[in-house]
């Protein structure tokens, strides 16, 4: 798989919103939220009103994000866009100008129109964010949903409820079930006819993983039913060679897993 970064960045757009700001104090909160240090002592005349001190903050914080790389760059950009988009008097103005080159907004998350995450940072307590991250890359499934992950619970069966596709083969390897899982199970099935959905058990993997219709590979920091109670990372695995040996790591492990029953 080759990546998909959109050649338009979004930090441009991110940053023309900064400038607009009413408040410097709000600019400084901003920037602070997404990691970002930079010296905010001015004098005279830059110190005069909160525009001018913003105008003198703006090549700071240039200079500042031109020294981190790509995906560090990124991340800055979606969690300052993040908190840009509660603001509901720019809320649209954003999300317009963003998906004028190829970005797009969907609750809080910043990811390119066409569907591919690249990196998505959850801050800790992010709970509702990393769900809805996640239900995402569940619910754009058309063939098939491979998870993995140590700790799995009927969590899942929550974000598909609303996928949009009836059909779906969804295989999920786990370490440890909960004693209400077989239920749940039971049920989403009974609900959701078209699912035909396996539940397999092994220890063999240590980090969380899902694979989307049998290609698209993505890296979780944390178990789904947990994600965002800790800072944790979202991340669509770019390299073909990773994506090519999780999928067959996950063939070989399923394969000799003990079946789940229902």
């Amino acid at each position: 798989m080759q990546k998909t970064f959109n050649k338009l960045h979004p930090w441009p757009v991110i940053q023309s919103f900064l400038g607009d700001l009413n408040s410097s104090d709000e600019f400084v909160r901003l920037i602070s939220r997404a990691g970002i240090e930079i010296d905010i002592q001015l004098a005279p005349p830059a110190d005069f009103s909160h525009s001018t001190r913003i105008r003198a903050y703006l090549p700071r914080i240039q200079k500042a994000i031109g020294a981190f790389d790509e995906d560090e760059k990124l991340r800055i950009t979606a969690v300052i866009a993040r908190e840009l988009v509660k603001n509901e008097g720019t809320a649209e103005s954003l999300r317009s100008s963003l998906e004028l080159i190829g970005w797009t907004m969907k609750e809080g998350i910043l990811t390119t129109s066409n569907g591919n995450v690249i990196d998505i940072f959850f801050p800790q307590g992010a709970v509702h964010d990393a769900y809805v991250g996640i239900r995402e890359i569940l619910v754009a499934a058309k063939l098939s949903l491979d998870v993995i992950d140590p700790y799995s619970d009927s969590t899942i069966f929550q974000m598909l409820s609303t996928a949009p596709s009836s059909k779906l083969k969804i295989q999920i390897l786990t370490a440890k079930t909960p004693p209400d899982l077989a239920v749940e199970t039971k049920k989403f099935k009974q609900q959701n006819a078209g699912f035909d959905i396996a539940i397999r058990t092994a220890g063999d993997f240590h980090d969380r993983f899902i694979i989307r219709d049998s290609k698209d590979c993505f890296h979780l920091g944390h178990s789904i039913k947990d994600f965002g109670s800790k800072a944790c990372m979202l991340t669509q695995i770019q390299d073909a060679h990773n994506c090519d040996a999780l999928k067959t790591q996950f063939e070989k492990s399923w394969q000799s897993a003990t079946p789940f029953n229902f």
